[in-house]
Order: structure tokens, then sequence, then C-alpha cells
């Protein structure tokens, strides 16, 4: 995976991108997600970029396209909505931005606690579903 971060930090000094990438966070299987930060004001945000191997598919990247424009402002219902996408296929940079929400994931919070109580489980599985249906209404995924 380091390779893939070292590719994506130099398309996006190549592409003049304002952001940097700080690391990692995940991926998928067509996405990179990383933390950046903005390098003229040091926002945290994250990156989710479309890994370089289906740059090359039309389709992919028209899903990409189609996602990231569904997902710009929304931040309603606790949604932390995307402020940028960039597309250029000459520095092979297809990627969309959105603020930054630090806390942990779902991951380390059950290493440190183990199994959550099913009704805060419930809670969280509703106030997520109450939070993406705005979306789904719009043919967005996710």
């Amino acid at each position: 995976m380091s390779l893939q971060l070292e590719e994506m930090s130099a398309s996006l000094r190549e592409s003049k991108s304002p952001y940097e990438i700080v690391h990692l966070l995940g991926a998928g299987l067509f996405t990179a997600s990383y933390l950046g930060r903005r390098a003229d004001s040091q926002l945290e945000v994250v990156i989710r970029a479309l890994r370089p191997e289906f740059h090359g598919f039309h389709d992919v990247r028209s899903r990409f396209h189609e996602v990231c424009k569904q997902s710009m402002g929304h931040t309603g219902s606790g949604l932390v909505g995307a402020f940028d996408y960039r597309a250029d296929p000459g520095h092979g940079v297809y990627y969309l931005v959105r603020r930054h929400a630090p806390g942990s994931s779902l991951e380390g919070v059950l290493k440190r606690t183990g199994p959550l109580p099913f009704e805060l489980v419930l809670k969280v599985a509703e106030r997520t579903l109450r939070g993406l249906k705005p979306l789904h209404q719009q043919g967005c995924g996710h």
C-alpha cells in the first residue's frame, strides 16, 4: 500500500493540488482514503481517491464522478459533506475531499470495549440510516 501512497502524493503535487497526504486511512475495491491537509491552512481533510488501476475504465470513472457530485455539500443528519472534487486525467488524479471528523473508528472502539450493548447498536444503526436516507433517495451509493 505504501507505493499507492507515494503515487498519490506525487500525483497531487504534479497536479498542483492544494492538498497533501499525511497517511493512508484505508482502501476498498475502487477507492483509497487518505488523511490529508490543505497546505495553505493545515485544515485536516479526508481525500477519497479512485485507485490508479481503475483510471482506464470509463464506467468506473463515471460512477465515481456521479457519487462525488451527489456527495457535494451534504452535511445534514450527521453527514460530513464533501466540498471539493477533482478530475485531472493528465496527472492521474480523481478524488473527493471532505472535512476530517476526528474520533475513533468502530474497529478501535470494539477493540477497547468489546461487544457493544444491543440497544446502542440499534441507536447507531438508526442514526446512520437516517443520515444516509437523503443520499439513497438521490440514487447515491456509498
